[in-house]
């Protein structure tokens, strides 16, 4: 989706390097728990666990092996979900900003562009300061397509989309740090039919007003994107905060779990064969259920005491059941 943005073949990579984290974060509890499914699924294809549902010590060790597993991973879960994943999430964001101001270095004289949305521009030639290395554009057209709601009337609740377009002309442009300099033109305001035209011998246009930069960092100032540290602070002044945190914990200790729900599935399901197909289907869908819990206990944060309640609750209950099946049929 942000490809028309990409300005060189190295941003790519850099860009999935910095939002590895968010990724790992999602796939980490579906291969964790698909690691246990397929290794031990095979195993059961011949018969090869019959010891474990008749030997005690050889079925406690095999506990204890899914425990240690379980407990590597979820050290790292634990970093990524507290620390890594949050902190690469907001660098993403941010390098994005920056891909998207670079692109402007990018474009070809005598063409039209549309670099970010509702944004159109054109050039007769484009040099660079030997010195300060910022591109100076000649014979520069810019065209500004903003929309906003108008309310029809004070008793009628429908609104209308309108446009005010903006077009700036001027005789040379120069892009410095995150303004776009434009010197000796005229700007054309089009709003509701009306047409105004205004000239200039200098003006600025700030580039963060059309990358929505302001709104982007009120978006990464969320508390999905904070800190182990900074969630704590906030613990007592912000409920959302103290929620989040809270949810964080029981993700970690879903992830704990998942090898754990993968055992019990292993034996329950009783498979006779190698099954790839059924593996990510069962630890997809648990993974699914995760984030139903979740989501069934945030929509009662007001009432923080039932969110806390359903958001750990539907957690023991879920692996008690598994626990209880387990050791009748397993």
């Amino acid at each position: 989706m942000r490809l028309p943005l990409i300005a060189s073949a190295k941003t790519a990579p850099l860009i999935f390097w910095t939002m590895l984290p968010m990724i790992t974060l999602f796939s980490l509890p579906i291969s964790s728990c698909l690691a246990i499914q397929t290794s031990l699924g095979e195993l059961m294809i011949e018969d090869e666990l019959m010891m474990v549902r008749f030997l005690k010590p050889v079925r406690v060790a095999l506990h204890g092996a899914v425990g240690i597993f379980s407990t590597i991973i979820v050290i790292l879960y634990a970093q990524l979900i507290f620390e890594w994943a949050p902190q690469s999430y907001l660098q993403g964001k941010k390098l994005l900003v920056t891909v998207a101001k670079e692109h402007f270095y990018q474009l070809e004289a005598n063409k039209f562009h549309t670099p970010f949305a509702g944004v159109s521009c054109f050039f007769k030639k484009k040099v660079f300061d030997p010195v300060s290395k910022a591109p100076s554009f000649s014979q520069f057209f810019l065209s500004f397509n903003k929309k906003h709601e108008v309310k029809n009337g004070s008793n009628i609740p429908k609104q209308e989309s309108k446009y005010d377009l903006l077009l700036f002309m001027a005789q040379q442009a120069i892009l410095s740090d995150n303004k776009l300099i434009l010197t000796h033109g005229s700007v054309h305001t089009i709003n509701n039919n009306k047409h105004y035209v205004a000239t200039f011998d200098q003006t600025e246009l700030n580039l963060q007003q059309f990358l929505k930069y302001e709104k982007l960092q009120a978006k990464l100032k969320h508390v999905k994107y904070a800190t182990l540290e900074q969630l704590t602070a906030l613990y007592y002044v912000n409920q959302e905060a103290a929620f989040e945190l809270h949810k964080r914990i029981v993700q970690v200790l879903w992830q704990f779990l998942f090898p754990f729900f993968a055992l019990f599935g292993i034996f329950l399901l009783g498979r006779k064969k190698s099954n790839l197909l059924l593996g990510v289907a069962f630890s997809g869908l648990l993974y699914f259920l995760s984030y139903v819990c979740s989501a069934i206990a945030q929509g009662f944060i007001k009432h923080f005491i039932i969110a806390l309640v359903l958001l750990y609750g539907l957690l023991l209950v879920l692996f008690l059941s598994g626990m209880i099946l387990y050791k009748r049929y397993g």
